[in-house]
């Protein structure tokens, strides 16, 4: 979703900084719920997550027995709160995870392989339309 063009057409109807905070908020909740999901399914855009090398696997099926590709209680995961959201630019809204090594995971960076894990679904996106909708039918 193009936030610029969308709080382009909203300013038209209302207050520009009102959509900004509706939208920031619609990114929070949305946005926090999709990337979670991501964890629990080990998936990236449009595909399961690499496995791990045989012997860090090894070593990490014994310290955390079970699917842990990136580990569901770890400071990772931990570091995403729906507080997490920020504005980028003057029309931009951004989701982030503070982790200095986020990016490592998620774009595959410095030898690690890429587990992205910072991406709207789909059924993301329509959750955060009708968000807009319902907004946009009550008046802003």
């Amino acid at each position: 979703m193009d936030a610029a063009k969308v709080l382009a057409m909203l300013s038209r109807i209302g207050d520009k900084n009102s959509w900004r905070k509706i939208l920031k908020s619609l990114v929070s909740v949305f946005g926090f719920k999709d990337v979670i999901d991501h964890f629990d399914n080990e998936q990236g855009e449009g595909r399961e997550w690499p496995k791990l090398s045989p012997q860090y696997g090894e070593w990490k099926s014994k310290k955390y027995p079970g699917r842990q590709k990136l580990i569901l209680h770890s400071r990772l995961r931990q570091s995403f709160l729906p507080a997490n959201t920020r504005y980028e630019g003057k029309d931009g809204v951004a989701f982030f995870n503070p982790v200095e090594y986020a990016d490592k995971h998620d774009i595959g960076k410095d030898g690690v392989p890429q587990r992205q894990f910072m991406w709207l679904s789909g059924r993301a996106m329509d959750q955060l339309e009708r968000g807009l909708l319902d907004q946009m039918t009550r008046g802003n």
